[in-house]
C-alpha cells in the first residue's frame, strides 16, 4: 500500500500503509525497548550547527494496516505500531560529552528519554483511537489519515511545550512532573483507556 511521511517540528515521523519499556502488545513494538544510553545518540560536532544544543532525539512511528474488515455498516482497521529511535538523527554534541559533569549528562539523557515516551504515547494513541472507531465504508482512507495527522500535530505540540518548560533554564520539578504525566498516559495507554 502507500507511504506517508512527515517531518514535525523537527520529529520525524512515517506512516506506512501496507510500554514504555515494560510494557508489551501485539499491537506495539518499541525499539529498542529499554530507556535510552548515550551509546544510542551519534556523536557528532554540531546538532543543527549550534553549540547551544546538547542532544536531540528523534523517532519515528510506522504503521502496518494488519486487516481492514466489515463490522456492519462500517469498516474497522487493526493496526500495528512501530516506534522506533532514528538512528542517524538521534545526537550528542561531542562539546557536551567532553565538558558536562556527570549529573549534567544523566540530567540530559533522562530528558531525551521524555521526547522518546512522547513518540511512544502518540503511537500508543494512534492505535487505541483506531480499534475503537467505526470507519466509513468508503472513506475509511480519509478518516485514518486525519486521526494520524492529528495525533502527529499533538506530537509536535507535546514535545515543543516539554522543551519550554523543563529546558532553557533546566527545571528539574517540571521535570519531575512530566515524568509522572508520561508514567500515567502510559499506563492508561497500556490499559486501554
Amino acid at each position: 500500500m502507500k507511504r506517508k511521511g512527515w517531518v514535525l517540528g523537527g520529529t520525524l515521523v512515517i506512516l506506512s500503509l501496507s510500554c514504555y519499556w515494560t510494557f508489551s502488545s501485539d499491537k506495539i513494538e518499541v525499539h529498542p525497548n529499554r530507556p535510552l544510553v548515550w551509546r544510542d545518540f551519534k556523536q557528532v560536532a554540531l546538532i543543527k550547527g549550534s553549540e547551544n544544543i546538547n542532544a536531540t532525539c528523534i523517532s519515528t512511528t510506522d504503521f502496518e494496516i494488519k486487516r481492514i474488515y466489515d463490522d456492519g455498516e462500517h469498516k474497522r482497521i487493526e493496526l500495528k505500531a512501530r516506534i522506533a529511535l532514528h538512528e542517524e538523527q538521534t545526537q550528542v554534541a561531542l562539546h557536551f560529552l567532553s565538558r558536562a559533569n556527570k549529573d549534567t549528562k544523566q540530567q540530559v539523557l533522562h530528558h531525551e528519554n521524555g521526547h522518546f515516551k512522547i513518540a511512544q504515547i502518540i503511537g500508543r494513541r494512534i492505535v487505541h483511537v483506531v480499534d475503537s472507531f467505526l470507519f466509513h465504508p468508503r472513506d475509511y482512507q480519509a478518516q485514518l489519515d486525519s486521526i494520524v495527522g492529528s495525533n502527529y500535530r499533538n506530537w509536535t505540540d507535546l514535545d515543543r511545550e516539554y522543551d519550554h518548560v523543563t529546558t532553557n533554564p533546566r527545571n528539574l520539578e517540571k521535570q519531575k512532573e512530566w515524568d509522572r504525566w508520561f508514567q500515567d498516559e502510559l499506563e492508561k495507554l497500556e490499559h486501554g483507556k
